[in-house]
């Protein structure tokens, strides 16, 4: 979806990364190494299009992730690629 936007994007570990959703609701945000491993996951409310934001673990190995945030309440499914510094 273009309505999508995750930043900073790169990203430093430790950092907070935000993701910009269009539906508010009920999230599971997860952050997905390319191999498909679940680095770091949040369960979040997005409320009033305030967006959802998820701690970059800090000793994570640098490289390029997949940020994902599925929807509790309908089918809404984003993902957008983020590189680790």
């Amino acid at each position: 979806s273009d309505a999508f936007r995750t930043y900073p994007n790169p990203a430093r570990r430790g950092a907070t990364i935000h993701l910009d959703v269009p539906e508010t609701g009920a999230y599971q945000v997860r952050l997905v190494s390319l191999q498909g491993r679940i680095v770091g996951v949040a369960n979040l409310e997005n409320t009033h299009g305030g967006g959802l934001s998820l701690v970059v673990p800090q000793g994570l190995t640098m490289g390029v992730y997949m940020v994902e945030a599925q929807s509790r309440d309908n089918n809404q499914h984003f993902r957008q690629k983020i590189m680790i510094q």
